[in-house]
């Protein structure tokens, strides 16, 4: 197995864990990536040769982009990858190496994919005979003189880089294989079949292959590993995936994987970790979407409401929940809530607890309870509704009178579906003179509901703000539809006891 340099087992964890224990294998390895135009596939290509540089001997090369275009595009690449200059090792050369016991690469397929180009006799990927004549210079005896080099120059320029990095392993990236296959009339199969041959069995050097189709199926079995790049729309917003479809030797955990490319880089987002941004990377820090803008920089009399798909996690719910009541709290707001089914009070408490808060701080917070739930509401922290007429329960100068002790303005936390099962549906509509009273006063209303429970979605004709949280193949994302906001990948990391709640959203560009 070969041993990633330290420096870039940090800078792996950019990339899915199954990626680079891909390459970390024995043995060359050749990698598939395919998809459409402005899916990120040159982008994801180049990060990886920055990862991968002080393990192997990388370059990169395209017949369709030169040097000065790449570093206009992506000026944190490392000039010295894009291979430019060739010069020809002949055959005597290569048979002096062998004499000397130097290792040279194994040219055999190529030595027959060149005759057969020679002769005119390469098939496209249909199948039919193509008309190419290598370019020829000279004439001797009145015969053509074909110079081998120039018959494929990007393909031996690949073959001299590996042997002169020899006995280093070398990383190579061809962009796009269909470019070179219409540029020379060679078929796609069988330029990945020769390179596949010579240089990853003989020699262990790793390819990476760009295809420009997604839809290039039949050329999957001949590599060893298949990545699918994505870049569609959901809720037309952008939304950016991609596809581990093969990785031979490695267990894929993730098949489905979100991304970005957001300050030109390539991220892959870890559900279990906040993404990881590297040092050089501040221009992406800062142009990081700020959570608070989206979610907790409310404006007083404001009224807010945040909606969420039924597949976001609970642990995720209780995050958000605690961040709105620990802003509120720290600015001296008294803070009343009517929490979601699914969370306790207790729940509440202990996530303020382990977050700093005091006993003292957590004065300024009270829950609503249903009278008949019983015996804790008699504790000084519980407003007791009786469930009847929503009028009733929540009448302004009964609730004002419940938070004399608070601070003012005061932050509304209330769970529309926790209403509808006390009230019955529409229940919101009995709520909005206690909006109207509350926002009079200064204070801020905040709607919390589930996409399948319709109060949310009506009440958001009323709502300045409005907030989805959704999970797309897991992924929690985070996205404003009201002020419109792209996709965000919403990172909660754990944070440590005394640690205020961290989350952070990062644009999917």
């Amino acid at each position: 197995m070969t041993e990633i340099a330290d420096d870039n087992k940090t800078k792996g964890r950019a990339f899915p864990q199954e990626l680079m224990d891909f390459f970390a294998q024995a043995g060359g390895r050749s990698l598939i990536i395919k998809g459409g135009p402005g899916t990120g596939k040159t982008t994801f290509a180049l990060e990886l040769t920055e990862v991968m540089q002080d393990t192997f001997n990388t370059m990169y090369i395209s017949s369709r982009v030169d040097e000065i275009a790449l570093g206009d595009h992506f000026p944190w690449l490392k000039k010295d990858i894009v291979q430019k200059e060739f010069s020809f090792m002949t055959e005597q050369r290569r048979r002096m190496m062998a004499e000397e016991g130097k290792t040279i690469v194994n040219r055999n397929e190529l030595d027959k994919l060149e005759s057969r180009v020679e002769m005119g006799e390469e098939f496209d990927d249909e199948g039919d005979i193509e008309d190419y004549q290598p370019p020829s210079y000279g004439a001797e005896d009145g015969q053509v003189v074909f110079d081998m080099a120039m018959i494929l120059p990007e393909i031996d320029m690949v073959y001299e880089a590996v042997e002169k990095a020899l006995p280093q392993r070398s990383l190579v990236i061809i962009d796009s294989i269909e470019a070179l296959s219409e540029k020379y009339g060679i078929s796609s199969r069988k330029l990945i079949y020769t390179l596949q041959k010579d240089l990853v069995e003989h020699t262990k050097t790793n390819l990476i292959f760009i295809l420009e189709k997604s839809d290039h199926t039949d050329l999957e079995f001949l590599s060893d590993g298949v990545l699918k790049l994505e870049s569609a729309k959901y809720d037309n917003r952008r939304l950016r995936r991609m596809d581990l479809i093969k990785l031979r030797g490695v267990k894929i955990s993730t098949p489905a994987l979100l991304f970005t490319l957001m300050g030109g880089h390539f991220r892959f987002f870890d559900i279990t970790s906040e993404p990881i941004i590297l040092p050089s990377e501040s221009s992406m820090e800062e142009s990081s979407c700020d959570l608070d803008k989206l979610l907790y920089s409310v404006k007083p009399s404001s009224i807010n409401l945040l909606e969420m798909g039924d597949g976001v996690d609970t642990s995720i719910i209780l995050k958000v929940l605690v961040k709105r009541i620990a802003s509120s709290i720290s600015q001296g707001f008294g803070v009343y809530v009517l929490l979601p089914g699914r969370v306790s009070i207790e729940d509440i408490e202990h996530e303020l607890s382990r977050s700093g808060f005091t006993e003292e701080n957590m004065k300024c917070l009270k829950f609503l309870e249903m009278a008949e739930m019983g015996g804790n509401l008699g504790q000084s922290n519980m407003i007791p509704i009786e469930g009847e007429s929503i009028h009733d329960d929540f009448r302004w100068d009964a609730i004002s009178h419940s938070l004399y002790d608070l601070g003012k303005p005061y932050t509304a936390m209330i769970c529309f579906d926790t209403l509808k099962s006390i009230y019955g549906p529409d229940s919101y509509l009995g709520l909005m003179r206690h909006i109207s009273m509350l926002t009079k006063n200064k204070g801020t209303f905040f709607g919390l509901g589930w996409t399948t429970n319709q109060e949310a979605r009506k009440f958001s004709n009323y709502a300045h703000t409005h907030v989805r949280i959704e999970t797309i193949e897991r992924y929690p994302v985070i996205f404003g539809e009201r002020p419109y906001t792209n996709l965000n990948f919403l990172s909660i990391p754990s944070n440590t006891p005394g640690e205020k709640p961290l989350m952070k959203a990062l644009p999917i560009l």
